[in-house]
């Protein structure tokens, strides 16, 4: 399982990273996509952060991805004031549980 996992590291996670990162900036410049999808790269960039060879590669692009792409999803639109007017109960729900669609066993 060790040697798998340094290859994975040595020769593909490079590739996986710039994959995510044309996905963030796909993103950015207005392009949809779905919350499932934007949910799972952002979690493969939060550990691709923990890998020495990944945080280099990352390292140039930390300030665009936060001004870009993590600040405008933080921020509280007017789909939000909408659902909180309806119903707060289910945007604060929806807003701490990110992960929620991904265990409801569809693609």
């Amino acid at each position: 399982m060790f040697f798998l996992s340094v290859h994975m590291q040595t020769h593909c996670s490079s590739q996986f990273l710039e994959d995510h990162l044309a996905l963030m900036t796909q993103l950015s410049e207005g392009q949809y996509m779905s919350p499932r999808v934007i949910n799972l790269a952002m979690q493969y960039l939060t550990h691709a952060v923990d890998l020495k060879p990944s945080y280099k590669l990352l390292k140039p692009h930390i300030d665009p991805l936060w001004q870009q792409v993590v600040f405008p999803l933080m921020c509280f639109t007017e789909e939000d004031a909408e659902l909180w007017e309806e119903d707060p109960t289910v945007r604060a729900v929806s807003c701490n549980a990110p992960t929620l669609d991904l265990h409801k066993g569809h693609l």
